[in-house]
């Protein structure tokens, strides 16, 4: 209830902060520019609501699958979304060989990337890696052999979709997961040794530490046809070459995009900007900082794009709700004894702390559909 009470509260200050900037945009004449981007204030009163919506679904989801989970039996809620994912994985796969124009966007068949019935690519892909340890958790404890069968084909479409929609975000998060496995084998198994459960938390470390420094000297040698992978190796590359400077930087604009972002936070720590808040601002510290005018991207960071749109307190707010379900399943962790119950908590536990590494450079927000 309390987490209830939360999301009602996090969705009320949201829409008072946008009513309030939905009161002075309509104070400013039509045409009045309102950055060097030259976006007229007529333009901006209809951005306002529209980025108020996608944030208020959050909250608005949230209270749905929180009532679904305690209505509905789990292994029908895991079908029904297996049964949306392969509408989106035929469009995917048709975007990918016969029409990327297919419900695709402008800007993301210029780049190759296709994401199904997602409204983008990296909604696609984050839907995925969430939903993937939904399905595979399904082969184990489904018990007719044809719903084990669909589950595995299913995982299979949806990793070749990952590597189709182009995201290194959630292909590194995908692998990483691998990676995992032994936690979530030590999170499960209640009785173990220290010793032994200790040497499975860190051997995903040891092994993460290896693939970094052998990687790439092997990239040179690795040819891949997904745009996923093609980038990943890039940023390896990078990595190699120049350091972690070039491969989180080098090409792109998410350094400057960062500290854009810190900046709009740090002048406006307790409202923000409002919803769309960098979109709106950014030109003008762009070209502040840089003497340039061009901008093309949000915050690419999940926590710096609601602190800077709504400031500290919704971020601290928004934070609680979505760390809030690992607490609770730590919790629930400590008093199960069933070794089944213990590995499903144990994945879900790894699932979403990853998540929350993962939205460090794709902020989910503004994707309603993920």
């Amino acid at each position: 209830m309390l987490l209830v009470m939360l999301c009602l509260v996090y969705a009320g200050i949201i829409a008072v902060n946008s009513t309030f900037h939905g009161i002075a945009l309509n104070t400013l004449p039509d045409e009045m520019n309102i950055n060097l981007m030259q976006h007229k204030a007529v333009a901006w009163r209809d951005r306002n609501l529209i980025f108020t919506l996608h944030y208020l679904f959050f909250p608005l989801f949230f209270l749905i699958q929180y009532a679904l989970l305690r209505r509905v039996e789990r292994h029908v809620v895991i079908r029904f979304f297996a049964s949306a994912m392969i509408f989106s994985l035929l469009i995917l796969f048709y975007q990918k060989y016969y029409d990327i124009a297919l419900l695709n966007q402008p800007y993301w068949q210029e780049l190759h990337r296709i994401g199904g019935l997602s409204t983008d690519p990296n909604a696609f892909a984050m839907t995925a890696f969430l939903l993937l340890p939904l399905f595979a958790l399904s082969i184990y404890t489904e018990k007719t052999r044809i719903l084990k069968i669909f589950y595995m084909l299913l995982i299979v479409f949806l990793f070749a979709g990952v590597l189709f929609a182009g995201s290194r975000t959630a292909l590194c998060g995908l692998s990483l997961l691998i990676l995992s496995l032994p936690v979530i084998h030590a999170l499960a198994k209640k009785e173990m040794p220290i010793l032994h459960r200790l040497a499975l938390f860190i051997s995903p470390f040891v092994l993460l530490l290896l693939i970094i420094l052998l990687l790439p000297y092997f990239s040179n040698k690795i040819q891949f046809s997904a745009i996923s992978t093609e980038r990943f190796i890039s940023t390896i590359k990078g990595f190699k070459d120049e350091g972690i400077s070039s491969a989180l930087f080098k090409g792109e604009q998410r350094a400057t995009n960062y500290l854009i972002a810190w900046d709009l936070l740090a002048s406006s720590p307790l409202a923000g900007w409002g919803p769309g808040g960098f979109y709106k601002e950014s030109p003008t510290l762009l070209y502040l900082r840089t003497g340039t005018r061009f901008i093309t991207d949000s915050a690419l960071n999940h926590y710096l794009m609601i602190g800077g749109d709504f400031g500290l307190p919704i971020l601290l707010i928004n934070m609680v709700i979505i760390v809030s379900p690992l607490v609770i399943a730590f919790i629930v962790l400590r008093k199960l004894s069933d070794i089944k119950k213990r590995y499903i908590v144990g994945i879900f536990l790894v699932v979403n702390i990853l998540f929350l590494i993962m939205i460090n450079t794709i902020p989910p927000s503004y994707f309603p559909d993920l």
